[in-house]
């Protein structure tokens, strides 16, 4: 046959195969309104424009072509991105360059196979965050099947054959996309100038897809109304981990929408911390609604919610009064929408739906479903709340998705590389420590899915990646080390002391810096990163905040935490592994024994390291202020047993030890405990708790004794602050320690001081109610256990 032949029958194959696209549109479109069909032929136009811009896509010469440009959505795409297609071959070396431009969120995900089917897997996804991306948003990665650690190569797994680039705004009406490239370093030669094979491969593309995919149209809308009912939403498993060109960092949330009258859909869920979060309404044969004249997607930055990241949103036909999140369905009684969390922190959970039927009245605004800490009850044990509804939702969902049952050493390690892109650990005497760790939280912790997640692996994982911060920071910047630290303001004491209320009050006079717990996820980034990448850490620190308070409310009332709060300073430790704030959240009875035979001197060496990345942070911003330098005011409880190792990093430190009556402060700490570790366990026995604490802080506090007797004489000084006085006037104490700190109270520090306690009366966020019977507290034993403290420091404690 010749070439002429070929490419004619070709054609008509072609042909036939619109044909046959356009009969299916007419036998599945009978029974349906003029509009219905004439969406379906819209829809096959979109997916034959598409595909028309790969059919001479080669491996050896590829070329990155728009998909799914803005105006041309189809097959359950994404208005609120783009998406770039761009063919590969694994046996070829490129240079991919570009810049993400204005871009929340971008990805590059590799495929197998050549594009001809849908049922396909991602082989490898890495994102802008996990790439090296310039300042100016520029970039430039090597993609081969050589295997490299360099976080600026992809490698190309074998049978790899297509590179998706995927953009994600939060409003893509006002913000500018990237641009992408991509070049063979080596290709065998230039490509023919017209390749009858390759016309013919084209035509043979189209031929076949068009068909398949008008099938799939009206199949896909069958599978997710059959089986499933209306107006609910589900977890749409089948789009998880990269499948059908799906990005493989994304959680996939699917249900459908079947409404008459004045009918609607209501949606109610937790927008959890994420890269990028949307939800877009889409018709029967999956084109997305009209996006660009009407409000039929919403992204996570459109989106009204409450503190908590609770939602609301109504699916109606009009817009009822008073309601903020409303999608218009362009007046279709059915269709579908889609949920996608994209670049989740936190296993995301399934929202609910609701269908509310002709109802004038707006469906009423979610309320706080926070419960308050549990009664205490003299003679049984401690309990946790109740969790909310959408805690539950939350927890199950993270069961349904758990992907590992424990944790690894490497596991830990390979996450801190890849969030970082660094991998200087500097001396990895850490490992044993790390080790302990890991084998007490598989264990011992008996975390649940969501805690094995979020904390199991996310605090190791933080803490290293703080270490290689910390490490590239030192190299990079030698000269914010040499910065003196000077007559820092420690408060220590047990938990429950006053120690936060102490900070908190201090740190409003405006002379006074205090560690800021957005700040302390990454000192580094704060220190010398831009005022977008400051942005991005600032809004993650209070997304997961926000999740906390949402998963366990008692949380609040026992410490209420908020990014741009002040916080405890132990937040940067642990960088050496070594960090006794862990216990607080989860079960790590080995480690705790470990870490209370090591030496800590290192560990504020380190903290003293990453105070002074705070420290140059600070004095950018308040010199952009026209303010001079600030002395630091820090506080942990976590300072008690380490008195000597903090003195030796800060040798001229003001100490502020902060005492209580010991039952009370035992006692409130095992309570402290108890809510926090129930957040991440579902298996909080109380009674080990109090065994615990009663054995530590006897240590603790008879060990302040004499650490404070080996640093008399030292450059260290130290001013003792009783509950009692300082709750029954935390102005007159606050000012006293001022005093002996050198800083004499003036009128703004003390006008600062007391609006910041008109603000924050107690009990603000709730009671924080307990007994000591709870935890199986003996209160003469512990007191005879604690009399060394009590003698030096008060016999009423």
């Amino acid at each position: 046959m010749s070439d002429q032949d070929i490419l004619r029958k070709n054609w008509q194959r072609l042909l036939d195969g619109l044909k046959q696209a356009g009969d299916a549109i007419e036998t599945q479109c009978a029974g349906r309104s003029e509009a219905e069909r004439a969406d379906a032929y819209r829809a096959v136009m979109r997916a034959l424009t598409a595909n028309l811009g790969k059919v001479e896509a080669d491996g050896r010469y590829p070329l990155p072509v728009h998909v799914n440009p803005p105006n041309q959505k189809w097959f359950i795409d994404n208005p609120d991105g783009v998406t770039l297609h761009c063919p590969v071959d694994d046996t070829q070396r490129y240079r991919l360059w570009g810049n993400v431009g204005g871009a929340c969120y971008t990805s590059f995900t590799l495929y197998e196979g050549k594009g001809d089917g849908l049922a396909t897997k991602a082989t490898l996804v890495r994102t802008d965050r996990e790439i090296p991306v310039r300042a100016d948003g520029s970039f430039e990665l090597t993609v081969s099947a050589q295997a490299s650690d360099d976080p600026a190569h992809l490698t190309l797994a074998p049978g790899t054959g297509q590179l998706w680039i995927r953009q994600l705004f939060n409003d893509i009406d006002h913000e500018t996309p990237g641009w992408f490239m991509i070049e063979n370093l080596a290709p065998d030669a230039p490509p023919a100038a017209v390749s009858v094979d390759a016309v013919v491969g084209g035509m043979k593309r189209i031929a076949r897809g068009m068909p398949l995919l008008t099938q799939l149209m009206f199949g896909a809308w069958r599978m997710q109304t059959g089986p499933h009912p209306a107006n609910s939403v589900r977890v749409w498993s089948e789009m998880q981990g990269g499948a059908v060109f799906t990005s493989g960092d994304c959680d996939y949330y699917i249900g459908s929408w079947q409404l008459d009258g004045d009918d609607r859909l209501v949606i109610r869920g937790v927008k959890p911390p994420c890269r990028h979060w949307n939800i877009v309404l889409y018709s029967p044969v999956l084109n997305s609604l009209e996006h660009r004249y009407r409000r039929t997607s919403l992204t996570g930055a459109q989106l009204a919610c409450d503190g908590d990241g609770r939602y609301e949103i109504v699916i109606a036909h009009a817009q009822p009064d008073g309601t903020a999140n409303w999608l218009d369905t362009e007046g279709r009684r059915e269709g579908l929408f889609v949920i996608r969390v994209t670049g989740p922190q936190v296993p995301s959970q399934l929202p609910a739906a609701e269908l509310v039927s002709r109802r004038a009245a707006a469906t009423p605004a979610l309320r706080s479903e926070g419960a308050m800490p549990p009664t205490a009850e003299a003679g049984g044990p401690w309990r946790p709340a109740e969790r909310s509804e959408l805690a539950k939702s939350l927890y199950a969902q993270a069961a349904a998705t758990q992907r590992h049952r424990s944790v690894s050493v490497q596991h830990i390690l390979d996450s801190a590389r890849r969030k970082t892109g660094l991998d200087d650990f500097g001396d990895m005497d850490f490992l044993p420590r790390l080790e302990a760790l890991v084998d007490s939280i598989n264990n011992e912790a008996k975390l649940n899915p969501l805690g094995l997640a979020s904390t199991g692996t996310g605090m190791p994982v933080d803490m290293l990646r703080g270490r290689l911060e910390l490490q590239d920071a030192r190299k990079s910047r030698p000269d914010i080390f040499n910065t003196p630290i000077e007559r820092p303001i420690f408060i220590v004491g047990g938990s429950r002391t006053g120690t936060t209320l102490l900070q908190r009050l201090l740190g409003s006079d405006p002379r006074l810096a205090t560690p800021i717990l957005w700040q302390m996820a990454s000192t580094r980034t704060f220190a010398l990163g831009s005022d977008e990448e400051r942005a991005m850490q600032r809004n993650r620190a209070d997304t997961g905040q926000k999740m906390l308070h949402m998963l366990n409310p008692s949380m609040k009332a026992v410490h209420f935490s908020e990014a741009d709060g002040p916080e405890e300073c132990v937040l940067m430790m642990g960088t050496d592994l070594r960090n006794l704030a862990l216990m607080s959240c989860m079960n790590t009875p080995s480690y705790s024994a470990l870490l209370a035979k090591e030496d800590f001197r290192e560990s504020y060496v380190r903290h003293r390291q990453q105070l002074q990345l705070l420290d140059h942070g600070v004095r950018r911003d308040r010199a952009a202020r026209g303010l001079a330098p600030a002395r630091w005011l820090l506080k942990a409880p976590y300072h008690l047993p380490c008195l000597e190792a903090l003195a030796a990093a800060y040798p001229d430190a003001i100490i502020v030890h902060t005492h209580r009556d010991v039952v009370d402060t035992v006692t409130s700490t095992c309570s402290l405990y108890s809510v926090f570790r129930s957040t991440f366990s579902d298996e909080v026995d109380p009674l080990e708790t109090g065994r615990q604490q009663v054995a530590m802080l006897t240590d603790w506090f008879n060990g302040t004794v004499d650490a404070r007797a080996r640093l008399a004489g030292s450059g260290v000084t130290f001013f003792d602050v009783h509950y009692r006085e300082l709750v029954a006037d935390p102005l007159a104490m606050a000012e006293r320690i001022l005093a002996f700190a050198g800083l004499e109270t003036s009128e703004d520090s003390r006008a600062a001081m007391r609006r910041w306690l008109d603000d924050n009366r107690a009990d603000k966020h709730g009671g924080h109610r307990y007994t000591p019977e709870q935890f199986g507290i003996d209160a003469k034993a512990l007191r005879a256990g604690m009399q060394p403290y009590r003698d030096a420091f008060g016999k009423d404690l």
